[in-house]
């Protein structure tokens, strides 16, 4: 299936960084986003001819957690996402057969699954990205955590409606708090 049919697409930067999103903002019918350009375009995925799961392409900012991780057949991160075992939704992937099970039956030793681990699997650890992220006042993720001006999933209970929203603050690298702070729901 095309990441299409996850309601997804690829956003492709000028400089050559890449993710997938889910992100209704970011996906839109256009195939470069006015609002991007010229530095930043959207691509959708039935434009591009890409696979279910774009090999190679994992979410910016994201660690596979642990980064040692191996299932109980000594299969690791690498193994999942290069065979295509998984998709970066946490799905099956076009890999898997439908005869092994399902990821819970090949947990590690202390419970873990490729879903929760590995980011090319939907899972790891989140990391703030660009690490050195700021936003059009000069502001980080450390600054919006420690204020209280977000929380996951969005706004915190310092953030003042009349700033407007965390799209009105996006940085020089187009990106915004959301997209780029964990702390604010960065996806891992």
């Amino acid at each position: 299936k095309p990441l299409e049919a996850y309601g997804a697409c690829l956003v492709v930067k000028s400089d050559g960084r890449a993710w997938v999103t889910r992100d209704k903002s970011e996906c839109t019918s256009f195939r470069f986003d006015p609002r991007c350009w010229p530095e930043d375009h959207v691509e959708l995925v039935p434009p591009l001819d890409i696979p279910e799961y774009p090999a190679g392409l994992m979410p910016s900012g994201c660690e596979d957690s642990p980064s040692n991780w191996k299932d109980s057949e000594d299969d690791t991160c690498q193994d999942y996402t290069s065979n295509e075992w998984c998709t970066i939704f946490g799905d099956y992937g076009g890999g898997w057969k439908e005869s092994w099970g399902v990821f819970s039956d090949f947990s590690s030793a202390d419970g873990n699954i490729a879903t929760s681990v590995c980011c090319g699997c939907g899972g790891g650890t989140c990391s703030d990205w660009p690490p050195d992220w700021k936003d059009s006042h000069g502001f980080t993720c450390e600054k919006y955590a420690a204020l209280g001006w977000c929380a996951t999933g969005g706004y915190g209970h310092a953030w003042k409606q009349s700033w407007g929203s965390f799209a009105d603050w996006t940085g020089p690298d187009g990106l915004d708090a959301e997209a780029a702070c964990c702390a604010c729901g960065k996806k891992a």
